[in-house]
Parts: C-alpha cells; sequence; structure tokens
C-alpha cells in the first residue's frame, strides 16, 4: 500500500480504474454541497459514492457524518445539519480546491448505531484511518488480493468503511458496489471461490464456517 497516495491527496496521485468517475461525482457533489455552510451528515448505499462525496467534503476541509441507518429518529436528530440520503444523478459541477491535510485531520465521523449501548460520534483522523489499512495488510496480505468481497458490514460502520471505501482507494481496488445483507445469499457467494467475508457478528461467523465445511 505504501506505493499507493495517501487518502488526502488521492485526487492529485490516484491511478485507481474509477478515478476519472470518482473525480466527476466529487465535482457534481462539490456544486451540491455549495449552498452548506457546514459538513453534512449521510447515508449513501453506494461505497463509490460515499467516497465522491466524502473527496468533495474534504476540499472543503470538512469532516461529514456517516449515519448508520436512514430512520426517521436518526435523520431528526441531524436536523442542524444538511443531510444528504440519495445519490445524486446529472447535475452541475464545480472543481475541487486543492488542499494540503495534516494527517492528524478529522477526516470522517461515524455514528453508531447504539447496539451495544449509546450512540457515540467516532472521529478517524486521515492517519488513524491510514493506519488501520496498514494493520488490516498486515494480517490479510497479499492473499487478499483478486478475492471478492462479501459483508454483513455496512460502510457506515468502522470495518466496512475501511473495506469498502479506503482499501479499495488506496488499493486501486474497484469500488464494492452492493453489499450481501441476507445470509441466504451470503453462503452460496462464499462457494463460489476465493473471498473475504468481513462481519460484524460472531454468531455469523460460525454459520458461514458451518456452511462452507460442508
Amino acid at each position: 500500500m505504501s506505493a499507493q497516495p495517501s487518502l488526502s491527496g488521492w485526487l492529485e496521485d490516484s491511478l485507481h480504474p474509477d478515478a476519472d468517475i470518482v473525480r466527476q461525482r466529487a465535482q457534481r457533489w462539490n456544486a451540491r454541497l455549495e449552498g452548506c455552510s457546514e459538513a453534512p451528515a449521510v447515508h449513501l448505499d453506494d461505497p463509490m459514492e460515499a467516497f465522491s462525496l466524502l473527496l468533495a467534503c474534504w476540499s472543503r476541509g470538512w469532516a461529514p457524518l456517516f449515519l448508520p441507518d436512514r430512520q426517521a429518529t436518526t435523520v431528526r436528530d441531524q436536523a442542524n445539519m444538511p443531510v444528504f440520503l440519495e445519490s445524486l444523478g446529472e447535475g452541475m459541477s464545480l472543481p475541487l480546491a486543492s488542499r494540503i491535510h495534516d494527517e492528524s485531520e478529522v477526516a470522517v465521523r461515524l455514528l453508531t448505531s447504539g447496539s451495544t449501548g449509546a450512540r457515540k460520534t467516532v472521529l478517524k483522523t486521515f492517519a488513524q484511518l491510514e493506519g488501520e489499512c496498514r494493520h488490516q495488510e498486515s494480517w490479510s496480505g497479499a492473499d487478499y488480493a483478486g478475492r471478492r468481497i462479501l459483508t454483513t458490514v455496512s460502510h457506515q460502520h468502522i470495518y466496512g468503511f475501511l473495506f469498502l471505501i479506503v482499501r479499495p482507494a488506496l488499493e486501486n481496488r474497484p469500488f464494492p458496489r452492493r453489499r450481501d445483507f441476507f445470509w441466504e445469499e451470503m453462503i452460496p457467494a462464499l462457494r463460489e471461490g476465493p473471498c473475504l467475508l468481513v462481519a460484524s457478528r460472531s454468531a455469523g461467523i460460525i454459520r458461514s464456517e458451518e456452511h462452507t465445511s460442508e
């Protein structure tokens, strides 16, 4: 991963296969953000779309808040912020300003779901995100290359965020276009070939091991 650009310099240095598409989407998001006075709260289904919005926010020095869901109470709690829940279609574009980021700057804020206690906002700096990816790389290694990523974890969750947004961005891998929500879909996919499973619940992992060992 060391040969790849940093997150903060991604726009200028990336050789990612989707770089042109991401740049175009980021410019459309930048135009959409023109009417906002602060960083938005977001819940976008497409990891590539979410990364495009991140780039637009970073060009403004903002760290968006990733919401765990679209529930009315979750959205209502962010009433003082701009909220984006849908991908952008065609529209106006606005070039992104070139910005040098300090690695200690907060890159993203993630609101926890509250499934294990009270909800809280987790802050991640550029340095922390890249450091956590290096840690993942140390145990997934080269064997990770070419494997399909299957996950029950949304990119709104920190582990999904790393595997579905940050690592593809830094390692020039295509951004996954969907998340497998149901084990009924997941189990056949696990049998199709080499893959990397990212799951948030130990029961789910045990269930996958039972099926793949058959």
